[in-house]
């Protein structure tokens, strides 16, 4: 996979005061941001447009048990493939959603970056996303849900969020919520 620079990339990075930042476009669009780093190590960061505060009403938690799908397989592999297959390159890779944006992270030897950002992209453009792992998925919901009843600072944020900040759509959480489990048939 080979980037080319930006033609902005000198204004852009001026903007940032970052000399060594440099912008490149991919050919689908997607602009990505880099630094060169001392060490043998590298650390991406993919963020996605799809966080918690677009989720449709009555389906609160749609965006958090996509991005937890996105785990169950790309590119005709299943779970335990994918995570062999990251795990085989040595690659460390997470993931989480925000109220704006969910994201997908990597991280290595830079000898691995070719093959790890390929396996990323496998998950973002090639996801395979079984039937099978909904039960899991909502298992998964389900356990998040109950852990609110042991945390009253998350519940307390949760109402403040639905309270005061619902004009700007931030208040729905970034797990699912029971009542949109009912709704697509998940029962606790």
């Amino acid at each position: 996979m080979i980037f080319t620079p930006d033609p902005a990339a000198k204004s852009a990075s001026a903007q940032f005061n970052n000399p060594h930042a440099q912008l490149f476009t991919l050919p689908g669009g997607l602009l990505l941001a880099a630094q060169r780093r001392a060490g043998d190590g590298f650390a991406v960061s993919l963020r996605l447009p799809w966080g918690s505060a677009h989720d449709p009403v009555g389906l609160e938690g749609a965006a958090g048990v996509l991005e937890e799908w996105l785990s169950k397989g790309a590119a005709g592999r299943d779970a335990r493939a994918l995570a062999g297959a990251f795990d085989d390159l040595g690659l460390r890779r997470g993931g989480g959603v925000g109220a704006e944006a969910a994201r997908l992270s990597l991280s290595g030897r830079n000898g691995q970056l070719g093959a790890g950002l390929s396996l990323l992209a496998d998950v973002v453009l090639r996801p395979t996303l079984p039937e099978s792992e909904v039960a899991v998925l909502t298992d998964l919901a389900r356990q998040d849900l109950a852990g609110l009843h042991d945390s009253p600072e998350d519940r307390l944020a949760l109402h403040t969020r639905q309270q005061v900040l619902e004009a700007v759509r931030a208040r729905w959480p970034a797990m699912v919520t029971l009542s949109a489990a009912r709704r697509v048939g998940w029962r606790r």
